[in-house]
């Protein structure tokens, strides 16, 4: 993000990527670093096949988690930090090391 920042204050718009990436911890923690710097910060990456779509047998989608930071008045801002599973990869981790919850019952 810190490249992003820095391309965007060159040309007014900073586009990263990188190659080979694709769980990279909380999506939300790269926008907010744009937030700090008066910038709207999207992050995304995409994830290995862990979601069986509806009707299917195989895991054939991730959770390819994103997020958008916007800067508002004085320090609020807007925040969407998710993942397009109905549960993130994170907490299905956690619940199957401690071998409870509902997340360990979902995730595949």
């Amino acid at each position: 993000m810190n490249l992003a920042i820095q391309k965007c204050r060159e040309a007014g718009v900073g586009v990263v990527t990188a190659k080979g990436s694709n769980h990279y911890g909380i999506a939300g923690f790269y926008g907010l670093m744009a937030k700090q710097a008066g910038l709207i910060g999207i992050s995304m990456t995409n994830t290995s096949p862990l979601q069986v779509p509806t009707r299917a047998k195989v895991c054939t989608l991730g959770t390819n988690p994103l997020s958008v930071v916007a800067p508002a008045t004085g320090d609020d801002c807007y925040a969407l930090d998710m993942a397009t599973t109905t549960v993130a990869l994170g907490k299905i981790e956690v619940a199957r090391r401690k071998r409870r919850g509902p997340a360990c019952r979902v995730g595949v």
